[in-house]
């Protein structure tokens, strides 16, 4: 748990120091290299097209062995086992995801990215919404997620005031 609590706060770090940085800081040494951008952005589509099949040992595989995955409205899932159940959990066959990256950013061997998200079936959206995934470069030279978290712009359903009668 102190392991996970430790990269998500140096993660957050990094995120914050190169947003106070600006544009001079990506144009850096210490900056991603393009091919580093490249990978991240080929995990992204490999874990976009695995979840599309349905295969969802696919879609952990793009996860470092103790990821964690934070989803909203509940439990935390760690390791590709879990991660894979979760992702099992989401949806059936008919359900879509599009991933829309927004920007890439890190330095060194850590990477992260933020974008939108679209769940949909073939008749409907069924959510939208905005992600954030933490990336580390491995010790074979490959990228993996190490954390990942999103967010839904779909409202809760609306409860009835306390007191009332359904």
């Amino acid at each position: 748990m102190q392991r996970t609590v430790v990269a998500a706060l140096t993660a957050a770090a990094l995120a914050a120091s190169l947003a106070c940085r600006g544009s001079e800081a990506r144009a850096g040494s210490a900056a991603l290299s393009q091919g580093a951008i490249d990978s991240v952005e080929a995990l992204d589509s490999a874990f976009t097209a695995a979840m599309n099949h349905h295969d969802t040992a696919a879609a952990a595989a793009q996860y470092a062995d103790d990821a964690v995955v934070m989803p909203p409205g509940m439990p935390r899932a760690v390791g590709h086992d879990a991660i894979a159940k979760l992702f099992a959990s989401l949806g059936d066959s008919t359900v879509r995801m599009q991933l829309v990256g927004d920007e890439v950013h890190g330095a060194g061997d850590v990477a992260f990215r933020t974008g939108t998200y679209t769940v949909s079936t073939q008749s409907n959206v069924v959510e939208q919404g905005r992600y954030l995934t933490v990336f580390q470069r491995q010790h074979n030279g490959s990228w993996k997620i190490t954390h990942d978290m999103w967010n839904s712009e779909t409202p809760p359903p609306s409860r009835p005031p306390a007191g009332a009668t359904p």
